[in-house]
């Protein structure tokens, strides 16, 4: 078989690619890089499927919006290996009607919860619509938006005094209410990056962003 001589140089351009890729290789500095699934993530569509996701020891990722009717009954996050909630995306929206709790009580597990948006829950008594987070486990939001959201005491995300490290970035809380603390309530110090409050409200007292419970 004969080969023109512009054949010839591209083939030989390309044995001397896959050669210094090769000593690259070898060398340490050429990566090959694989996409990576996260282990145990389960696709879910609904509040049922993340609840059983998340109580099951689980990670979980959202595929579609989640609207919300009130009886929904609360996820309990006690695994004791981190767990992550990705909404993608998407938005839990609570339509406004009457939560008897919060939607996600965090008593031992570190808890990631990232992208998306929880918008409209209304939870009527008690701490925080959105994370009651009450001891042990370390909890991260990256890239969330909390918009409109009410309680009676901070009105997205409460934390207790024994809870571990609490880092919050990327995110913005807007419109949320509360009669004490409008959008976070702490027991303890946390750490904030890149964190925007906005038209939260407290309505008796205490701070209408971020305040000390």
């Amino acid at each position: 078989m004969k080969y023109s001589r512009t054949a010839l140089g591209l083939l030989n351009a390309q044995y001397r690619s896959v050669l210094r890729k090769c000593f690259l290789i070898n060398m340490g500095l050429f990566a090959i890089t694989a996409i990576a699934t996260p282990a145990n993530a389960d696709n879910v569509s609904d509040w049922n499927g993340l609840k059983n996701a998340v109580e099951t020891g689980n990670n979980a990722t959202l595929t579609g919006n989640i609207l919300l009717s009130g009886t929904e009954s609360i996820i309990n996050a006690h695994s004791t290996s981190p767990q992550s909630i990705n909404l993608g995306e998407y938005k839990i929206d609570g339509n406004n009607s009457p939560l008897a709790t919060n939607l996600i009580q965090a008593t031992a597990s570190d808890l990631t919860i990232e992208n998306g948006e929880f918008d409209n829950l209304n939870r009527t008594t008690d701490w925080g619509s959105v994370l009651h987070l009450t001891s042990n486990g370390n909890l991260t939001i990256d890239n969330v938006d909390f918009n409109s959201n009410k309680s009676l005491t901070a009105g997205v995300l409460s934390v207790g005094t024994a809870a571990g490290s609490i880092t919050i970035k990327n995110s913005t809380f807007d419109g949320n209410e509360a009669g004490e603390i409008g959008a976070v309530g702490l027991f303890k110090d946390g750490s904030f990056e890149n964190v925007t409050f906005s038209n939260n409200k407290a309505t008796d007292e205490g701070g209408d962003g971020i305040g000390a419970l």
